[in-house]
């Protein structure tokens, strides 16, 4: 039995020593990104529930700014894309994106939407991503670690349905939710934002060849989720996907996103995660908001 005493050491041992991953990504750039087709307010004073895009515009920027990571809020502008086909305007930008930062050694994206905010406002994204790959990447030989890391959709039980089939939350299928992502920029990222963005065409044919898959999802949701599940072009060991508590649901921990019947909360939830973070005054709202316009670019997707 001494050699299981030693064992259950040595694992004890190798969790309380700090992930050498954690202080490889401690050496790269990070950056938050959001795409919206909706501008922000001029005046802080609007920055309010009806424009909840600029809440949560304010919260990511302060958390961007405390940790020394870039920020970028980019307004998709002349577009074609509208409705529930405006979801594809991340995928262009981010493919092109990752297309012009290609001699960058370690470069790190956050996408989040704009119905998205940072909750965990004090944890860095190098512990984040380390603390992601030690928990569900599974190495496999040949495959280097994933470049791209989604939340999948999942049941959620209702908190007083134990026992019994009563959900509060049911996906029609275990999608990648698409509103929020981590990417690193390397060329097996940027195979898979070209594959993705090569779907999307905005015509009535790309809809009808993925009818089946976008019946209860936005369409470039069901397409990543697709290209994944299928393993095309082994885009399985580019992505790893989490479950969606830790991040990009109206229950994740590191990012919460008010997504379904969850954004009848968005006013509430919004303002509770400025106040988190000490902004309700306006003329700090003010300023955060001067920046983020200031730094804001105008898109038209190529």
């Amino acid at each position: 039995m001494s050699w299981l005493t030693g064992l259950a050491a040595c694992v004890l041992l190798a969790q309380a020593l700090p992930d050498p991953r954690e202080n490889n990504l401690d050496n790269c750039t990070f950056e938050l990104v959001i795409v919206d087709d909706r501008p922000l307010p001029k005046r802080s004073f609007e920055v309010n529930p009806d424009t909840f895009w600029s809440m949560t515009a304010v919260v990511n920027y302060v958390y961007a700014k405390r940790h020394g990571y870039g920020f970028q809020y980019v307004q998709a502008t002349n577009s074609s894309l509208t409705g529930r086909q405006s979801g594809w305007h991340k995928v262009l930008f981010m493919a092109q994106r990752l297309r012009e930062v290609v001699d960058q050694e370690c470069l790190w994206f956050l996408y989040i939407e704009s119905d998205a905010f940072v909750r965990e406002i004090d944890t860095p994204l190098p512990s984040l991503v380390s603390r992601l790959l030690r928990r569900y990447h599974r190495p496999v030989a040949f495959a280097g670690e994933p470049a791209v890391i989604f939340a999948r959709e999942r049941s959620i039980e209702h908190p007083f349905g134990l026992g019994h089939s009563v959900k509060f939350f049911q996906p029609a299928k275990a999608w990648l939710n698409s509103g929020v992502f981590l990417v690193k920029a390397n060329d097996a990222s940027r195979r898979l934002f070209d594959a993705w963005a090569a779907q999307c065409n905005g015509s009535e044919s790309g809809e009808r060849d993925h009818r089946d898959l976008a019946s209860w999802s936005d369409l470039d949701q069901a397409v990543i989720t697709n290209l994944v599940d299928q393993n095309v072009d082994g885009f399985r060991d580019t992505v790893l996907a989490v479950d969606m508590l830790e991040f990009n649901s109206p229950w994740g921990r590191f990012v919460q996103h008010n997504w379904g019947d969850e954004h009848t909360d968005r006013g509430d939830a919004f303002w509770d995660a400025l106040v988190r973070i000490d902004y309700t005054g306006l003329p700090r709202i003010h300023q955060a908001l001067k920046s983020i316009r200031r730094g804001s670019i105008v898109w038209k997707p190529r």
